[in-house]
C-alpha cells in the first residue's frame, strides 16, 4: 500500500517587511522532570524524551540542555520539528508536534493580537542573545542557529508565560504558551483508551507527556488596562507530543500561525492536489467519510451497557473542525484527545446528538458535517459565493442520493433549499428521531426542531 507522506504547504507570516517567508523557531530540548509514554504506541524515536523551549528560557537551566532544534509554529501554543526524519506509523507519514511549547509573542514589544489578554512582554535575557529568534528557511536552509533575524523591528519568540490562560474558572489551569498537567494526561489517556477499544476514528496520538517545573520562565506583567491577568502559584508545566500528519486543518481561527484551514485557503490547496497529482474528487470523498467518523463519534464508538443506554466516546469545550486535520489523501485526524470524554448517555440522549438537535460543544455532530459537506463541496470545484439558499441548492445538486444512509442504511439527510432547512433522520437500535434543522439567516447556526420519533 501506498505510504502517504506528510503533506504541509507554507503558511505565510505577512508583516510589514516580510510578506513570504515562513517562520522557523529555535526550540532546545530539555530533559523534563517527569516523562509518561504511550503504552501502546513505540515509535523507536528519542523526540518523545524531552521538554522544549525557547533559547531564553533555556539559560542558565541546571537540567540537561541538548543541541537545539528547528520546529515551525503550527497553532496558537504548538510546534512541529522540521529537518527531521519523519515518522512512519501505518500508511502514514505524519511529523512530530509539541503542544504546549509556546505562544509567538514580540520579544520587545506589545503583545496584543494574540486573543489570550493584553500585555507587555519582558525577559531577563540579554539583548545579544540572538541566536534564539526565527530565522529565514529560505536563505539558510537547515542553519547552524547561530544567528537569526528581526521581523521589522521586533523579534519573535515562542512564549511559556506564568499568566493563566483560564482566571477564575473552576478545573484545570493553563499557563499562556503552555499545558496543563493534568489536560495533557486526559489527552495521553484518550489516546490509549481508543487505541485499545479499536474507535474507527483517524487521531493524532499522543506519544508521550512531559513535565516540569520552569522556574526560568519569562516574566510577564498585565498592562494597567487589563485586570484579568493572574499568575499561577507554584506553576508547573506539561507539553503533548503527538504526531500529527499535515498542516491543513478544515476550520482553524485565524491567529493559529502555521496553519492553513481549508475553509479560508480553499484555492491555494486545490492548486497544490492538482501539482501533487492527487485526485481531487477522491480527496473530497475522503475528506467527507472519514471527517463523518470523527463528528459522529458518539454515535460510531457506542457500546450498549444496559437497556437503552450506552458507553460512548464524547466532546467537550471543543470545535470539532477546527481541531480536525487532513493528511496529503483527504483522509481526516482528530488532533486534541484531551477534549474527548468516555460518557454514558442514554437512547435519547444519542439520538439527539446525532440528530443535530442537541450538541454541547460550538461545533459537532450533524452542524459540523453539513459545514465540512460545504468547504468540500468549496474545494471541489465551487465557488460559495451567494447565500444560504444558493449553498444549499448546490448541495442537493452534488450530494444527490450521496446522503441516503449516512450512518446507517435507515438514516438519511433530505436538504431543502426553499426554505432553508435540512432534515435528518437517525435509526438507533430499532428506534429513531426526525429533526429539522434551520439556519438563521445565511450564517449555519442550526434551529433544531423535533418532527418525529419513537419517544
Amino acid at each position: 500500500m501506498e505510504k502517504i507522506p506528510y503533506w504541509e504547504i507554507e503558511a505565510k507570516l505577512v508583516g510589514k517587511n516580510d510578506k513570504s517567508l515562513p517562520i522557523c523557531l529555535v526550540e532546545y530540548q530539555i530533559t523534563p522532570d517527569r516523562v509518561t509514554k504511550n503504552s501502546m504506541l513505540n515509535v523507536g524515536e528519542d523526540y518523545t524524551d524531552y521538554f522544549y523551549v525557547n533559547p531564553m528560557q533555556a539559560v542558565g537551566r541546571k537540567n540537561g540542555v541538548s543541541n537545539p532544534v528547528l520546529a515551525r509554529p503550527h497553532g496558537g501554543r504548538a510546534v512541529s520539528l522540521i529537518g527531521e526524519e519523519k515518522i512512519t506509523v501505518g500508511n502514514n507519514e505524519y511529523t512530530v508536534n509539541v503542544k504546549g511549547a509556546g505562544t509567538i509573542a514580540l520579544m520587545w514589544g506589545k503583545h496584543t493580537d494574540d486573543g489570550y489578554n493584553k500585555m507587555t512582554l519582558y525577559t531577563d535575557a540579554t539583548s545579544d542573545i540572538d541566536h534564539g529568534h526565527s530565522v529565514r528557511v529560505r536563505e539558510t536552509g537547515i542553519p547552524g542557529l547561530s544567528y537569526g533575524m528581526k521581523m521589522g523591528k521586533f523579534k519573535l519568540v515562542s512564549l511559556i508565560t506564568n499568566l493563566d490562560f483560564d482566571p477564575g474558572e473552576e478545573g484545570a489551569h493553563r499557563p499562556i504558551g503552555g499545558q496543563d498537567p493534568y489536560i495533557a494526561g486526559e489527552a495521553l489517556k484518550s489516546s490509549v483508551s481508543m487505541q485499545k477499544d479499536g474507535v474507527k476514528m483517524n487521531f493524532c496520538p499522543v506519544l508521550s507527556t512531559v513535565e516540569m517545573d520552569l522556574k526560568n520562565y519569562t516574566k510577564t506583567i498585565c498592562s494597567e488596562e487589563e485586570h484579568k491577568c493572574e499568575t499561577v502559584e507554584k506553576p508547573r508545566y506539561a507539553q503533548e507530543i503527538r504526531l500529527v500528519p499535515s498542516n491543513i486543518r478544515i476550520d482553524t481561527p485565524s491567529h493559529h500561525l502555521g496553519i492553513l484551514p481549508v475553509n479560508a485557503a480553499a484555492d491555494v490547496i486545490r492548486q497544490d492536489l492538482v501539482n501533487k497529482a492527487v485526485d481531487l474528487d477522491g480527496f473530497v470523498e475522503n475528506m467527507v467519510n472519514t471527517s463523518k467518523q470523527i463528528y459522529f463519534l458518539p454515535y460510531f464508538s457506542r457500546k450498549e451497557n444496559s437497556v437503552d443506554r450506552y458507553n460512548a466516546y464524547t466532546f467537550s469545550a471543543s470545535d470539532v473542525p477546527a481541531d480536525t486535520t487532513l493528511d496529503g489523501r483527504g483522509n481526516a485526524f482528530y488532533t486534541d484527545l484531551e477534549s474527548i470524554d468516555r460518557r454514558e448517555l442514554s437512547k435519547l440522549e444519542l439520538l439527539l446528538k446525532t440528530a443535530g438537535a442537541v450538541y454541547e460543544t460550538s461545533n459537532e455532530g450533524l452542524p459540523a458535517f453539513i459545514y465540512t459537506l460545504f468547504i468540500a463541496n468549496q474545494l471541489g470545484y465551487r465557488e460559495q459565493a451567494g447565500n444560504t439558499t444558493e449553498k444549499l441548492k448546490r448541495l442537493k445538486e452534488d450530494y444527490k442520493g450521496r446522503l441516503d444512509g449516512f450512518l446507517s442504511p435507515e438514516s438519511y439527510i433530505r436538504i431543502n433549499p426553499d426554505d432553508k432547512t435540512i432534515v435528518s433522520h437517525v435509526e438507533l437500535d430499532g428506534e429513531g428521531i426526525t429533526v429539522k434543522n434551520g439556519f438563521r439567516g445565511n450564517r449555519l447556526q442550526f434551529l433544531s426542531s423535533i418532527i418525529g420519533g419513537g419517544f
